[in-house]
């Protein structure tokens, strides 16, 4: 009985709500029925909108305040990051001032010198050199310069592999073997010979297999301090990359860094690549992927193996790949 009257007192109370807005409404004017129930739904619409546009408003403030967030953790990522390749180019400064390179740079130079080569080789020189010295790449092996550079690399393991010259631009020391023995012909060296330090965009290392940053540092004259050599150091930013590959933001956010050519230089995820459609209709090869265990890493030209489907997925972090086409006059870089 209880329950009767607990239900039927709360029907009456919203029975006297309803009655009271349309006394309401009578009272504005509006007389007929179709005219209270036409403005009762306007109500109700008014009322739903303004819920609606409280949530968008407040869902909007929530995205601009992770938009935010976004941008302070890229900041900070970003910062950080520079602040790991800045320490490695500091390093690489110290390398380069060590009274032994500096020493070995001046004694390579007047080594030079007694032989003959008395400036900077022209390009018949150059020629000259390169088949004379193509075993050994450089005029005099040394040990000693070899095995500082090599304890160098050991304490900083990022560093894929060193090497520098004397004031000619001649090898005098190396971690490994290098491709050329003459340096002084290429834009690194005269850069790092003219302004004391030259940082080169993220490119592929033949000797090693990597895709490495050059830092290119002078190495100054033992008694004026002007340039006198160049170091060359092949940093692989795998610090860095680890680095990255740690952030995580929101449990499925990651970073990732391109360079100026606008190419992935570090990634945590495999990437997946959409090819275009080759001319004459012929299918992409693969001629590199860095992702691949060797021999399959980088193959024969002619070797190269078809594509099928028209993407490509780069497997690991930092993974770079070139395609080319079956008329050999197509070519894909992506990383």
């Amino acid at each position: 009985m209880l329950k009767y009257k607990d239900v039927t007192s709360g029907a009456q109370k919203r029975l006297a709500g309803n009655t009271d807005f349309l006394l309401l409404l009578s009272k504005l004017g509006l007389k007929s029925l179709q005219s209270k129930v036409f403005v009762t739904g306007l109500c109700y619409i008014g009322i739903s909108l303004i819920l609606i546009c409280s949530v968008a408003y407040w869902s909007f403030l929530s995205a601009v305040d992770s938009s935010s967030e976004l941008r302070q953790a890229a900041s900070s990522t970003a910062r950080t990051v520079d602040l790991l390749i800045f320490e490695n180019i500091e390093f690489a400064k110290s390398i380069a001032n060590d009274p032994m390179l500096v020493e070995k740079a001046e004694k390579a130079a007047e080594a030079a010198e007694a032989m003959g080569i008395k400036s900077i080789p022209d390009a018949r020189q150059i020629e000259e050199l390169e088949t004379r010295y193509s075993k050994t790449r450089v005029l005099e092996p040394d040990t000693a310069a070899d095995q500082f550079l090599n304890d160098k690399k050991r304490v900083k393991s990022v560093f894929e592999r060193m090497f520098f010259t004397d004031r000619y631009g001649l090898n005098v020391g190396m971690t490994k073997l290098s491709e050329d023995f003459v340096q002084s012909d290429e834009a690194w060296w005269q850069e790092a010979m003219k302004s004391g330090l030259y940082i080169d965009d993220v490119g592929f290392d033949k000797p090693t297999g990597t895709w490495d940053l050059e830092i290119c540092v002078a190495i100054p004259h033992p008694k004026t301090g002007q340039p006198n050599g160049v170091l060359k150091i092949k940093y692989n930013l795998m610090d860095a990359e680890d680095y990255i590959a740690g952030y995580a933001q929101n449990k499925t956010g990651y970073a990732f860094a391109v360079n100026q050519a606008g190419l992935y230089v570090l990634h945590k995820e495999p990437l997946d690549f959409e090819l275009p459609q080759p001319e004459w209709d012929r299918a992409w090869r693969r001629w590199i992927d860095t992702t691949l265990d060797s021999p399959d890493d980088i193959v024969e030209w002619h070797a190269a193996p078809q594509m099928a489907g028209g993407s490509y997925r780069a497997g690991r972090a930092r993974s770079w790949f070139c395609m080319r086409g079956t008329d050999a006059a197509q070519f894909i870089w992506m990383g």
